[in-house]
């Protein structure tokens, strides 16, 4: 399975690799990691300056990710691509022929790329798959994960997902998540889901943690209705797992 991944200055984040992992489940996985950059800008070209310090910034964020995702146990290569992103996931897609693309942005007050409807565009062009992921560098440290998925992990565990409006993804980015509701026992806590298939809604945000299954388990409530696994967790718990993470995606799972 091909993986096409597009990204710049969160490029080299643990939540690239874990999207990476999550979209490769049963598959062996061959990434291309592109970072949108010209050799010299247009203003360089004609004025004869240069952009080697953006270039070099560019490439070490390259070789960051690519060895994370090499030492996952993904057979990764990296390259720069045009200045353009659109442009360059259309180059990598033509050349590299993926199965799925995965674009990651800055959070959209601080996102040049969604403000250009970057992920839109590329999902109007493209018949595969475009996945988008948040990696919010203002509020948590987004580095390398090296060894996340080298290993094998000690325990099963399971990916989970929240649905949040505006209000309350702000609450989840800046204070982690709250208990918000009683469950029928009155109990406080957090509903969780082990899919998105049905529940994607353009006025929610979807967060997801993965967590150890075993550490869940008690917390799961009888399906009833609903397709999905549910799980009404205690917000301290969900937090243990590390910080969630901002999901946009317009494909059924």
């Amino acid at each position: 399975m091909r993986i096409l991944v597009v990204a710049n200055e969160t490029l080299a984040g643990a939540e690239v690799i874990e999207e990476v992992a999550y979209r490769s489940q049963g598959h062996e996985a061959e990434v291309l990691v592109v970072s949108p950059m010209l050799q010299k800008s247009r203003v360089a070209h004609f004025t004869g300056g240069s952009d080697d310090a953006a270039r070099a910034q560019a490439e070490n964020r390259l070789r960051e990710s690519v060895n994370a995702l090499n030492r996952a146990g993904f057979r990764a290569e990296g390259r720069l691509g045009d200045a353009n992103p659109l442009q360059a996931t259309l180059d990598a897609v033509r050349d590299f022929i993926p199965a799925e693309v995965i674009i990651s942005t800055h959070p959209p007050a601080r996102s040049n790329w969604l403000e250009r409807k970057v992920v839109q565009q590329a999902r109007k062009k493209l018949e595969i798959p475009v996945h988008h992921i948040v990696v919010d560098l203002e509020h948590h440290t987004a580095t390398v994960n090296a060894d996340a998925r080298g290993e094998k992990p000690a325990a099963p565990r399971l990916r989970l997902f929240h649905f949040a409006d505006y209000e309350a993804a702000m609450r989840i980015r800046d204070s982690g998540f709250l208990d918000e509701s009683d469950d029928s026992e009155g109990k406080p806590g957090v509903w969780m889901i082990d899919k998105r298939v049905g529940r994607r809604k353009e006025d929610r945000i979807a967060f997801t943690v993965t967590a150890p299954i075993a550490d869940i388990t008690p917390f799961e409530r009888t399906p009833g209705f609903h397709e999905e696994r549910r799980f009404f967790l205690p917000a301290a718990l969900i937090n243990r797992f590390g910080p969630a993470v901002a999901v946009d995606d317009d494909t059924a799972e």
